[in-house]
Protein backbone atom coordinates (compact mmCIF):
# COMPACT_ATOMS: atom_id res chain seq x y z
CA UNK A 1 0.00 0.00 0.00
CA UNK A 2 0.80 3.69 -0.37
CA UNK A 3 1.67 6.15 2.03
CA UNK A 4 0.67 9.81 1.91
CA UNK A 5 2.79 12.30 3.13
CA UNK A 6 1.10 16.02 3.81
CA UNK A 7 3.78 18.29 4.34
CA UNK A 8 2.99 21.36 6.56
CA UNK A 9 4.69 24.76 5.80
CA UNK A 10 3.81 26.44 8.88
CA UNK A 11 3.67 29.99 7.82
CA UNK A 12 1.42 32.50 8.10
CA UNK A 13 -0.58 33.85 5.00
CA UNK A 14 -0.13 37.29 3.92
CA UNK A 15 -2.04 40.01 1.44
CA UNK A 16 0.07 40.97 -1.04
CA UNK A 17 -2.35 43.63 -2.51
CA UNK A 18 -5.63 45.21 -2.53
CA UNK A 19 -6.52 46.94 -6.07
CA UNK A 20 -9.31 48.18 -7.96
CA UNK A 21 -11.15 46.08 -9.85
CA UNK A 22 -14.19 47.02 -10.79
CA UNK A 23 -13.87 50.17 -12.24
CA UNK A 24 -10.20 50.14 -13.18
CA UNK A 25 -9.64 53.80 -13.11
CA UNK A 26 -8.68 55.95 -10.32
CA UNK A 27 -11.51 58.23 -10.12
CA UNK A 28 -14.91 56.96 -10.47
CA UNK A 29 -18.59 58.29 -9.74
CA UNK A 30 -20.18 54.68 -9.39
CA UNK A 31 -22.31 54.45 -6.08
CA UNK A 32 -20.57 50.63 -6.11
CA UNK A 33 -16.86 49.14 -6.55
CA UNK A 34 -14.72 46.22 -6.28
CA UNK A 35 -11.84 45.68 -4.48
CA UNK A 36 -9.50 42.76 -5.54
CA UNK A 37 -7.53 41.35 -2.34
CA UNK A 38 -4.59 39.01 -3.16
CA UNK A 39 -3.43 36.57 -0.59
CA UNK A 40 0.08 35.09 -0.29
CA UNK A 41 -1.57 31.43 -0.54
CA UNK A 42 -5.09 29.78 -0.58
CA UNK A 43 -7.14 31.03 2.57
CA UNK A 44 -11.18 30.70 3.71
CA UNK A 45 -12.54 32.33 6.76
CA UNK A 46 -12.74 35.51 4.96
CA UNK A 47 -15.97 37.93 5.18
CA UNK A 48 -16.56 41.48 5.45
CA UNK A 49 -16.41 42.13 9.12
CA UNK A 50 -12.15 41.62 8.34
CA UNK A 51 -12.34 44.65 6.15
CA UNK A 52 -12.50 48.30 7.16
CA UNK A 53 -13.21 51.39 4.79
CA UNK A 54 -11.16 54.26 4.83
CA UNK A 55 -12.58 57.89 3.70
CA UNK A 56 -11.72 61.44 3.30
CA UNK A 57 -13.66 64.29 2.65
CA UNK A 58 -18.08 63.57 2.86
CA UNK A 59 -17.53 59.88 1.17
CA UNK A 60 -19.05 57.18 2.99
CA UNK A 61 -20.27 53.61 2.11
CA UNK A 62 -20.82 50.13 2.91
CA UNK A 63 -19.07 46.55 2.55
CA UNK A 64 -21.61 44.87 1.31
CA UNK A 65 -20.21 41.12 0.36
CA UNK A 66 -16.83 39.30 0.14
CA UNK A 67 -16.28 36.33 -2.79
CA UNK A 68 -14.06 34.13 -4.07
CA UNK A 69 -12.12 35.09 -7.05
CA UNK A 70 -10.06 32.35 -7.40
CA UNK A 71 -8.06 30.32 -4.72
CA UNK A 72 -5.93 33.17 -3.83
CA UNK A 73 -7.95 36.24 -4.69
CA UNK A 74 -11.16 37.76 -3.39
CA UNK A 75 -12.94 40.25 -4.47
CA UNK A 76 -14.77 43.08 -1.83
CA UNK A 77 -18.01 44.70 -2.86
CA UNK A 78 -18.63 48.50 -1.27
CA UNK A 79 -22.08 49.58 -2.26
CA UNK A 80 -23.86 52.91 -1.05
CA UNK A 81 -21.14 54.92 -1.97
CA UNK A 82 -21.84 58.83 -1.65
CA UNK A 83 -19.89 61.81 -1.53
CA UNK A 84 -16.78 63.82 -2.84
CA UNK A 85 -13.10 62.47 -1.28
CA UNK A 86 -11.52 59.35 -1.80
CA UNK A 87 -12.14 55.86 -1.06
CA UNK A 88 -10.01 52.77 0.29
CA UNK A 89 -9.92 49.37 1.71
CA UNK A 90 -8.02 48.18 4.72
CA UNK A 91 -7.76 44.64 6.17
CA UNK A 92 -7.91 44.55 9.80
CA UNK A 93 -4.79 43.85 11.91
CA UNK A 94 -6.45 41.44 14.34
CA UNK A 95 -9.30 39.22 15.06
CA UNK A 96 -10.27 38.51 11.48
CA UNK A 97 -10.25 34.67 11.49
CA UNK A 98 -8.50 34.28 8.28
CA UNK A 99 -6.28 31.33 8.18
CA UNK A 100 -4.86 28.68 5.35
CA UNK A 101 -5.11 25.01 4.48
CA UNK A 102 -3.21 24.16 7.88
CA UNK A 103 -5.33 26.80 10.20
CA UNK A 104 -2.50 29.31 10.38
CA UNK A 105 -3.62 32.68 11.15
CA UNK A 106 -2.98 35.20 8.83
CA UNK A 107 0.16 37.02 10.11
CA UNK A 108 -0.91 40.74 9.92
CA UNK A 109 -3.38 43.41 8.22
CA UNK A 110 -3.55 45.57 5.13
CA UNK A 111 -3.12 49.46 5.06
CA UNK A 112 -1.58 50.06 1.43
CA UNK A 113 -4.22 49.55 -0.99
CA UNK A 114 -5.29 50.87 -3.71
CA UNK A 115 -7.91 54.00 -3.74
CA UNK A 116 -10.12 55.56 -5.72
CA UNK A 117 -11.28 59.70 -6.19
CA UNK A 118 -14.60 59.36 -5.67
CA UNK A 119 -17.58 62.54 -6.78
CA UNK A 120 -20.89 60.78 -7.01
CA UNK A 121 -22.41 64.47 -7.47
CA UNK A 122 -24.24 63.69 -10.93
CA UNK A 123 -23.14 66.06 -13.78
CA UNK A 124 -25.24 68.57 -14.87
CA UNK A 125 -27.31 67.73 -17.92
CA UNK A 126 -28.96 70.71 -19.57
CA UNK A 127 -32.97 69.93 -20.69
CA UNK A 128 -32.81 66.13 -19.17
CA UNK A 129 -33.92 64.84 -15.68
CA UNK A 130 -30.76 64.23 -13.93
CA UNK A 131 -29.95 65.95 -11.24
CA UNK A 132 -26.99 66.53 -8.47
CA UNK A 133 -26.87 67.02 -4.54
CA UNK A 134 -26.26 70.81 -5.16
CA UNK A 135 -26.76 72.95 -7.84
CA UNK A 136 -23.72 74.70 -8.86
CA UNK A 137 -25.06 78.23 -10.10
CA UNK A 138 -26.87 79.17 -7.00
CA UNK A 139 -28.81 82.34 -6.75
CA UNK A 140 -28.15 85.09 -4.07
CA UNK A 141 -29.58 87.85 -2.05
CA UNK A 142 -28.54 89.98 0.75
CA UNK A 143 -29.85 89.19 4.44
CA UNK A 144 -30.76 91.34 7.14
CA UNK A 145 -29.93 90.54 10.52
CA UNK A 146 -31.28 92.07 13.89
CA UNK A 147 -29.29 92.42 17.02
CA UNK A 148 -31.60 93.51 20.13
CA UNK A 149 -33.63 95.40 17.59
CA UNK A 150 -30.88 97.01 15.43
CA UNK A 151 -31.08 95.75 12.16
CA UNK A 152 -28.00 95.41 9.59
CA UNK A 153 -26.85 94.04 6.65
CA UNK A 154 -25.46 90.90 7.12
CA UNK A 155 -25.10 87.66 4.86
CA UNK A 156 -26.38 86.55 2.44
CA UNK A 157 -28.83 84.01 0.95
CA UNK A 158 -28.40 81.42 -1.45
CA UNK A 159 -30.46 79.15 -2.93
CA UNK A 160 -29.97 75.50 -4.21
CA UNK A 161 -31.31 72.22 -4.92
CA UNK A 162 -29.78 69.79 -2.01
CA UNK A 163 -31.11 66.16 -2.41
CA UNK A 164 -33.80 66.77 -4.30
CA UNK A 165 -35.20 69.86 -1.81
CA UNK A 166 -35.09 73.45 -2.81
CA UNK A 167 -33.01 74.72 -0.17
CA UNK A 168 -32.23 78.33 0.95
CA UNK A 169 -28.79 78.71 3.27
CA UNK A 170 -28.03 81.87 4.92
CA UNK A 171 -24.41 82.56 5.98
CA UNK A 172 -23.75 85.45 8.17
CA UNK A 173 -20.58 88.28 8.04
CA UNK A 174 -19.09 87.31 10.92
CA UNK A 175 -17.30 90.85 11.10
CA UNK A 176 -20.52 92.31 10.95
CA UNK A 177 -22.09 90.01 13.76
CA UNK A 178 -19.73 90.18 16.16
CA UNK A 179 -19.52 94.29 15.70
CA UNK A 180 -23.14 94.41 16.36
CA UNK A 181 -23.47 92.20 19.18
CA UNK A 182 -20.85 94.15 21.25
CA UNK A 183 -22.85 97.17 20.38
CA UNK A 184 -26.01 95.15 21.77
CA UNK A 185 -24.08 93.93 24.66
CA UNK A 186 -22.89 98.13 25.47
CA UNK A 187 -25.87 99.47 25.04
CA UNK A 188 -27.87 96.59 27.14
CA UNK A 189 -26.25 97.03 30.35
CA UNK A 190 -28.73 94.67 32.18
CA UNK A 191 -27.56 91.76 29.85
CA UNK A 192 -31.38 90.13 30.05
CA UNK A 193 -33.06 89.66 26.91
CA UNK A 194 -30.50 89.72 24.01
CA UNK A 195 -31.88 88.57 20.95
CA UNK A 196 -30.16 87.88 17.42
CA UNK A 197 -32.93 87.15 14.45
CA UNK A 198 -32.36 85.98 10.94
CA UNK A 199 -35.42 86.62 9.24
CA UNK A 200 -34.97 84.09 5.67
CA UNK A 201 -37.23 86.48 2.89
CA UNK A 202 -37.12 83.07 0.80
CA UNK A 203 -40.85 81.71 1.64
CA UNK A 204 -40.97 78.58 -0.78
CA UNK A 205 -38.03 77.00 -0.46
CA UNK A 206 -38.62 73.51 1.33
CA UNK A 207 -35.93 73.73 3.64
CA UNK A 208 -34.37 77.07 5.43
CA UNK A 209 -30.82 76.02 6.37
CA UNK A 210 -28.90 79.44 8.42
CA UNK A 211 -24.98 78.71 9.74
CA UNK A 212 -23.20 79.99 12.42
CA UNK A 213 -19.63 79.90 12.90
CA UNK A 214 -18.36 78.60 16.67
CA UNK A 215 -17.08 81.12 17.77
CA UNK A 216 -20.15 83.51 17.07
CA UNK A 217 -21.98 80.99 18.81
CA UNK A 218 -19.70 81.07 21.72
CA UNK A 219 -19.83 84.84 22.48
CA UNK A 220 -23.73 84.83 21.93
CA UNK A 221 -23.99 82.34 24.44
CA UNK A 222 -21.38 84.14 27.00
CA UNK A 223 -24.07 87.10 26.23
CA UNK A 224 -27.27 84.92 27.35
CA UNK A 225 -28.64 85.41 23.27
CA UNK A 226 -31.48 83.78 22.12
CA UNK A 227 -31.14 82.81 18.41
CA UNK A 228 -34.25 83.71 16.32
CA UNK A 229 -34.83 82.35 13.14
CA UNK A 230 -37.90 83.13 11.16
CA UNK A 231 -39.08 81.74 7.86
CA UNK A 232 -42.53 82.92 6.62
CA UNK A 233 -44.90 82.04 9.38
CA UNK A 234 -42.55 79.57 11.01
CA UNK A 235 -39.87 81.11 13.90
CA UNK A 236 -37.65 79.11 15.66
CA UNK A 237 -36.21 80.04 19.02
CA UNK A 238 -33.40 78.65 20.76
CA UNK A 239 -31.12 79.71 23.61
CA UNK A 240 -27.59 79.96 22.64
CA UNK A 241 -26.12 78.35 25.48
CA UNK A 242 -28.17 75.48 24.28
CA UNK A 243 -25.86 74.51 21.02
CA UNK A 244 -23.35 73.59 23.65
CA UNK A 245 -20.68 74.47 21.46
CA UNK A 246 -18.03 73.81 24.39
CA UNK A 247 -19.12 70.15 24.40
CA UNK A 248 -19.40 69.59 20.60
CA UNK A 249 -15.55 71.41 20.84
CA UNK A 250 -14.17 68.82 22.97
CA UNK A 251 -16.03 65.86 20.81
CA UNK A 252 -14.55 67.43 18.06
CA UNK A 253 -11.18 67.59 19.03
CA UNK A 254 -11.36 71.69 18.42
CA UNK A 255 -9.22 73.75 20.45
CA UNK A 256 -11.33 76.70 22.07
CA UNK A 257 -9.37 79.22 19.97
CA UNK A 258 -10.57 77.80 16.96
CA UNK A 259 -14.04 77.37 17.18
CA UNK A 260 -14.60 79.25 13.73
CA UNK A 261 -13.76 75.74 12.24
CA UNK A 262 -16.97 74.34 13.50
CA UNK A 263 -20.69 75.33 11.65
CA UNK A 264 -23.57 75.59 13.42
CA UNK A 265 -26.72 74.63 11.33
CA UNK A 266 -30.29 75.50 12.22
CA UNK A 267 -32.87 74.04 9.80
CA UNK A 268 -36.41 74.51 9.36
CA UNK A 269 -37.73 71.89 6.86
CA UNK A 270 -41.24 71.50 4.92
CA UNK A 271 -42.06 67.63 5.07
CA UNK A 272 -42.47 65.54 1.79
CA UNK A 273 -46.43 65.03 0.64
CA UNK A 274 -46.23 61.62 1.99
CA UNK A 275 -45.11 61.74 5.51
CA UNK A 276 -48.03 64.62 5.90
CA UNK A 277 -50.53 62.11 4.79
CA UNK A 278 -49.47 59.67 6.96
CA UNK A 279 -49.59 61.69 10.22
CA UNK A 280 -52.88 62.88 8.79
CA UNK A 281 -53.94 59.69 8.74
CA UNK A 282 -52.68 58.78 12.61
CA UNK A 283 -54.23 62.18 13.87
CA UNK A 284 -57.64 61.22 12.09
CA UNK A 285 -57.75 57.85 13.18
CA UNK A 286 -57.78 59.06 16.78
CA UNK A 287 -60.11 61.63 16.00
CA UNK A 288 -58.16 64.95 15.73
CA UNK A 289 -57.22 66.92 13.65
CA UNK A 290 -53.93 68.46 12.28
CA UNK A 291 -54.07 72.51 12.12
CA UNK A 292 -50.64 73.12 10.92
CA UNK A 293 -48.94 71.34 8.31
CA UNK A 294 -46.07 69.47 10.22
CA UNK A 295 -42.71 70.67 10.11
CA UNK A 296 -39.19 69.00 11.10
CA UNK A 297 -36.73 71.49 13.13
CA UNK A 298 -32.95 70.40 12.99
CA UNK A 299 -30.03 71.35 14.67
CA UNK A 300 -26.66 69.85 13.33
CA UNK A 301 -22.73 71.14 14.03
CA UNK A 302 -20.05 70.12 11.44
CA UNK A 303 -16.48 70.48 11.18
CA UNK A 304 -13.66 69.89 8.05
CA UNK A 305 -10.47 68.45 10.01
CA UNK A 306 -7.29 69.00 8.45
CA UNK A 307 -7.29 65.17 7.22
CA UNK A 308 -10.74 66.58 4.92
CA UNK A 309 -12.39 64.50 6.65
CA UNK A 310 -15.84 65.58 7.97
CA UNK A 311 -17.44 64.83 11.05
CA UNK A 312 -21.27 66.04 12.36
CA UNK A 313 -23.38 65.41 15.53
CA UNK A 314 -26.90 66.32 15.76
CA UNK A 315 -27.97 68.62 18.85
CA UNK A 316 -31.74 66.99 19.25
CA UNK A 317 -31.82 67.17 23.02
CA UNK A 318 -32.10 70.79 25.40
CA UNK A 319 -31.95 71.30 29.01
CA UNK A 320 -34.42 74.03 28.53
CA UNK A 321 -37.43 74.63 26.76
CA UNK A 322 -37.12 76.29 23.33
CA UNK A 323 -39.85 77.76 21.37
CA UNK A 324 -41.64 76.74 17.64
CA UNK A 325 -43.97 79.27 16.74
CA UNK A 326 -46.51 79.07 14.54
CA UNK A 327 -49.01 81.29 12.48
CA UNK A 328 -52.21 80.21 12.75
CA UNK A 329 -53.52 80.18 8.73
CA UNK A 330 -56.47 82.62 8.06
CA UNK A 331 -59.76 80.80 8.28
CA UNK A 332 -58.92 78.59 11.81
CA UNK A 333 -60.52 79.66 14.68
CA UNK A 334 -57.46 80.52 17.34
CA UNK A 335 -60.15 78.71 20.22
CA UNK A 336 -59.77 75.34 18.01
CA UNK A 337 -55.91 75.27 18.64
CA UNK A 338 -55.77 72.45 21.40
CA UNK A 339 -52.44 71.67 21.78
CA UNK A 340 -49.03 71.21 19.89
CA UNK A 341 -47.78 68.16 19.01
CA UNK A 342 -44.35 65.91 18.23
CA UNK A 343 -43.95 62.75 16.43
CA UNK A 344 -42.15 59.65 17.04
CA UNK A 345 -40.11 57.74 14.66
CA UNK A 346 -42.99 55.04 14.32
CA UNK A 347 -45.30 57.99 13.27
CA UNK A 348 -47.14 58.30 17.16
CA UNK A 349 -47.83 62.11 18.56
CA UNK A 350 -48.04 62.98 21.56
CA UNK A 351 -48.65 66.51 23.34
CA UNK A 352 -45.70 69.28 24.06
CA UNK A 353 -46.98 72.68 26.35
CA UNK A 354 -48.25 74.80 23.91
CA UNK A 355 -49.75 78.58 24.27
CA UNK A 356 -51.92 80.35 21.64
CA UNK A 357 -51.32 84.02 21.62
CA UNK A 358 -51.98 86.89 19.58
CA UNK A 359 -50.05 89.70 18.32
CA UNK A 360 -50.18 92.36 15.48
CA UNK A 361 -54.14 91.16 14.64
CA UNK A 362 -52.49 87.35 13.95
CA UNK A 363 -52.83 84.15 16.01
CA UNK A 364 -50.05 82.08 16.82
CA UNK A 365 -49.23 79.00 18.89
CA UNK A 366 -45.81 78.41 20.63
CA UNK A 367 -44.86 75.25 20.98
CA UNK A 368 -41.91 74.47 24.35
CA UNK A 369 -40.24 71.38 23.97
CA UNK A 370 -36.68 70.16 24.84
CA UNK A 371 -36.53 67.85 21.75
CA UNK A 372 -36.12 68.80 18.09
CA UNK A 373 -38.31 66.41 16.08
CA UNK A 374 -41.47 67.08 13.77
CA UNK A 375 -44.16 69.14 15.21
CA UNK A 376 -47.63 70.45 14.21
CA UNK A 377 -50.32 71.83 15.73
CA UNK A 378 -53.87 69.74 16.35
CA UNK A 379 -57.86 70.16 17.13
CA UNK A 380 -58.27 67.44 19.57
CA UNK A 381 -61.51 68.21 22.11
CA UNK A 382 -62.58 66.34 24.43
CA UNK A 383 -65.08 65.66 27.39
CA UNK A 384 -64.57 63.42 30.22
CA UNK A 385 -68.07 62.24 31.58
CA UNK A 386 -67.04 61.46 34.76
CA UNK A 387 -66.31 65.52 35.73
CA UNK A 388 -69.59 66.56 34.37
CA UNK A 389 -70.21 67.99 37.79
CA UNK A 390 -67.10 67.90 39.52
CA UNK A 391 -64.81 70.98 40.30
CA UNK A 392 -61.78 70.07 38.22
CA UNK A 393 -63.85 69.35 35.55
CA UNK A 394 -61.75 72.34 33.09
CA UNK A 395 -58.62 71.00 34.25
CA UNK A 396 -59.20 67.19 33.51
CA UNK A 397 -60.67 68.25 30.07
CA UNK A 398 -58.13 70.35 28.98
CA UNK A 399 -55.58 67.53 30.12
CA UNK A 400 -57.10 65.02 28.44
CA UNK A 401 -57.81 66.96 25.34
CA UNK A 402 -53.38 67.56 25.82
CA UNK A 403 -53.14 64.15 25.54
CA UNK A 404 -51.78 64.47 28.72
CA UNK A 405 -54.63 62.11 30.07
CA UNK A 406 -55.23 58.42 28.65
CA UNK A 407 -58.14 56.41 28.40
CA UNK A 408 -60.66 59.40 29.64
CA UNK A 409 -63.57 57.18 29.54
CA UNK A 410 -62.38 55.12 32.48
CA UNK A 411 -60.88 58.39 34.47
CA UNK A 412 -62.13 58.36 37.73
CA UNK A 413 -61.46 61.65 39.34
CA UNK A 414 -61.61 61.12 42.95
CA UNK A 415 -59.83 57.87 43.00
CA UNK A 416 -56.43 57.29 44.66
CA UNK A 417 -53.58 58.30 41.73
CA UNK A 418 -51.01 55.26 41.31
CA UNK A 419 -47.13 55.72 41.15
CA UNK A 420 -47.17 54.31 37.85
CA UNK A 421 -50.15 56.67 36.48
CA UNK A 422 -48.88 60.01 38.28
CA UNK A 423 -45.58 59.11 36.31
CA UNK A 424 -47.68 59.24 32.47
CA UNK A 425 -49.53 62.54 33.64
CA UNK A 426 -46.13 64.44 34.86
CA UNK A 427 -44.09 63.19 31.70
CA UNK A 428 -47.07 63.40 28.77
CA UNK A 429 -47.60 66.95 30.24
CA UNK A 430 -44.05 67.99 30.28
CA UNK A 431 -43.42 67.07 26.79
CA UNK A 432 -41.27 64.34 27.45
CA UNK A 433 -43.01 61.60 26.21
CA UNK A 434 -41.68 59.27 23.06
CA UNK A 435 -42.83 56.68 21.90
CA UNK A 436 -40.10 53.85 20.58
CA UNK A 437 -37.66 55.99 22.37
CA UNK A 438 -34.61 53.89 24.45
CA UNK A 439 -34.37 54.29 28.31
CA UNK A 440 -32.36 52.14 30.82
CA UNK A 441 -34.92 49.78 33.01
CA UNK A 442 -33.18 49.59 36.99
CA UNK A 443 -36.52 48.01 38.32
CA UNK A 444 -36.98 44.66 39.79
CA UNK A 445 -40.73 44.79 39.65
CA UNK A 446 -41.20 47.31 36.43
CA UNK A 447 -41.60 45.03 33.29
CA UNK A 448 -40.17 45.83 30.44
CA UNK A 449 -42.87 45.73 28.45
CA UNK A 450 -45.29 47.03 31.01
CA UNK A 451 -47.46 49.71 29.76
CA UNK A 452 -46.41 52.37 31.88
CA UNK A 453 -43.24 51.28 31.87
CA UNK A 454 -41.90 54.18 29.26
CA UNK A 455 -43.24 57.17 31.14
CA UNK A 456 -41.83 55.31 34.72
CA UNK A 457 -38.30 55.19 33.13
CA UNK A 458 -38.41 58.43 31.76
CA UNK A 459 -39.75 59.98 34.82
CA UNK A 460 -37.47 58.20 36.72
CA UNK A 461 -34.74 59.60 34.20
CA UNK A 462 -35.45 63.36 34.81
CA UNK A 463 -35.54 62.99 38.65
CA UNK A 464 -39.06 63.51 39.03
CA UNK A 465 -39.71 59.72 40.24
CA UNK A 466 -37.04 58.38 42.39
CA UNK A 467 -37.45 54.69 43.15
CA UNK A 468 -36.17 52.84 46.63
CA UNK A 469 -33.69 51.59 47.80
CA UNK A 470 -34.35 47.85 47.02
CA UNK A 471 -34.58 48.89 43.31
CA UNK A 472 -38.32 48.74 43.24
CA UNK A 473 -40.55 51.43 41.63
CA UNK A 474 -43.55 49.97 43.13
CA UNK A 475 -45.96 51.44 40.54
CA UNK A 476 -49.43 50.48 41.52
CA UNK A 477 -48.86 52.23 44.78
CA UNK A 478 -50.76 55.28 45.79
CA UNK A 479 -48.95 59.36 46.47
CA UNK A 480 -49.60 60.81 49.33
CA UNK A 481 -50.09 64.42 48.83
CA UNK A 482 -46.86 65.39 50.64
CA UNK A 483 -45.26 62.76 48.03
CA UNK A 484 -46.54 64.53 44.66
CA UNK A 485 -45.74 67.92 46.03
CA UNK A 486 -41.97 66.41 46.08
CA UNK A 487 -42.59 64.71 42.52
CA UNK A 488 -43.97 68.72 41.48
CA UNK A 489 -41.29 70.63 42.79
CA UNK A 490 -38.91 68.19 40.54
CA UNK A 491 -40.60 68.85 37.96
CA UNK A 492 -40.65 72.52 38.35
CA UNK A 493 -36.88 72.45 38.29
CA UNK A 494 -37.44 71.48 34.60
CA UNK A 495 -39.76 74.42 33.81
CA UNK A 496 -37.52 76.65 35.67
CA UNK A 497 -40.33 77.80 37.78
CA UNK A 498 -39.53 79.38 41.05
CA UNK A 499 -42.58 80.79 43.48
CA UNK A 500 -43.06 84.09 44.82
CA UNK A 501 -45.77 83.74 47.35
CA UNK A 502 -43.07 82.72 49.95
CA UNK A 503 -45.54 83.21 53.20
CA UNK A 504 -48.37 81.30 51.52
CA UNK A 505 -47.99 77.98 53.38
CA UNK A 506 -48.31 79.89 56.54
CA UNK A 507 -52.08 79.75 55.24
CA UNK A 508 -52.46 76.21 55.87
CA UNK A 509 -52.87 75.38 59.90
CA UNK A 510 -51.90 71.74 59.39
CA UNK A 511 -48.70 72.78 57.62
CA UNK A 512 -46.93 71.40 61.01
CA UNK A 513 -47.50 67.78 60.04
CA UNK A 514 -45.82 67.78 56.83
CA UNK A 515 -43.21 65.33 57.05
CA UNK A 516 -39.84 67.14 57.27
CA UNK A 517 -38.02 65.58 54.81
CA UNK A 518 -40.92 67.03 52.52
CA UNK A 519 -41.37 70.79 54.15
CA UNK A 520 -39.37 72.58 51.46
CA UNK A 521 -41.03 70.75 48.62
CA UNK A 522 -44.63 71.90 49.73
CA UNK A 523 -43.17 75.40 50.77
CA UNK A 524 -42.23 75.82 46.99
CA UNK A 525 -44.81 74.15 45.30
CA UNK A 526 -47.51 76.33 47.30
CA UNK A 527 -45.13 79.11 46.96
CA UNK A 528 -45.42 78.57 42.83
CA UNK A 529 -49.38 77.75 43.11
CA UNK A 530 -49.09 74.37 41.85
CA UNK A 531 -50.50 72.85 44.61
CA UNK A 532 -54.02 73.84 46.15
CA UNK A 533 -55.27 73.02 49.77
CA UNK A 534 -58.14 70.32 50.46
CA UNK A 535 -59.70 73.63 52.23
CA UNK A 536 -58.23 76.89 52.92
CA UNK A 537 -56.66 76.46 55.58
CA UNK A 538 -55.12 72.81 55.36
CA UNK A 539 -53.07 70.98 53.25
CA UNK A 540 -53.84 67.22 54.06
CA UNK A 541 -50.47 66.30 53.32
CA UNK A 542 -51.01 62.82 54.55
CA UNK A 543 -53.93 62.07 52.64
CA UNK A 544 -53.64 60.20 48.80
CA UNK A 545 -53.64 62.09 45.87
CA UNK A 546 -56.72 61.78 43.86
CA UNK A 547 -56.72 61.90 39.87
CA UNK A 548 -58.71 65.20 39.83
CA UNK A 549 -56.11 66.46 42.02
CA UNK A 550 -53.15 65.44 39.87
CA UNK A 551 -54.34 66.86 36.90
CA UNK A 552 -55.42 70.55 38.41
CA UNK A 553 -52.09 70.54 39.59
CA UNK A 554 -50.44 69.70 36.31
CA UNK A 555 -52.39 72.49 34.83
CA UNK A 556 -51.50 74.79 37.49
CA UNK A 557 -47.66 73.55 36.78
CA UNK A 558 -47.38 74.54 32.84
CA UNK A 559 -49.39 77.46 33.72
CA UNK A 560 -47.25 78.93 36.36
CA UNK A 561 -44.21 77.83 33.86
CA UNK A 562 -46.03 79.92 31.09
CA UNK A 563 -46.09 76.93 28.63
CA UNK A 564 -49.86 76.81 28.34
CA UNK A 565 -52.97 78.98 28.32
CA UNK A 566 -54.54 79.83 31.47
Amino acid sequence: TGVTIALWDNTAPTVSSINRQTPVGASTNATSVIYRVTFSEAVSGVDTTDFTLTTTGTVSGNIASVSAASGTTMDVTVNSISGVGTLGLDLNAAATGIADIEGTAIAAGYTSGEVYTVDTTAPISSGSSSTRSTTTQPSQGTVVVIVNGNAEDAGKETKTTEDGKSTVTVEVNNTVIKSKIDEAIKNNTTGAGNVIQVPVSDTKSEVVKVELTGDIVKKLEENNFDVSIKKHNIEYIIPAEEFTISNIADNFGVKETELIDIKVEVKIIKLDASVIEKYNEVANANGAELVFPPVSFEVVAKTTKKDGSSEEVGINKFNNYVERVMEIPEGIDPSQITTGIVFSLDGTYSHVPTEVFQKDGKWYAKLNSLTNSNYSVIWNPITVRSVENHWAKDAVNDMAARLVIFDSEKFEPNKAITRADFAEYIVRALGLYREGSKHENNFKDVSSAGERTLAILIANEYGIINGYTDETFRPDQQITREEAMAMYQRAMKITKLTGSDTTRYQNYTDYETVSSWAKTYVKEVVSAHVFNGTGTTTISPKANLTYAEAAQAIKNLLVESKLINK
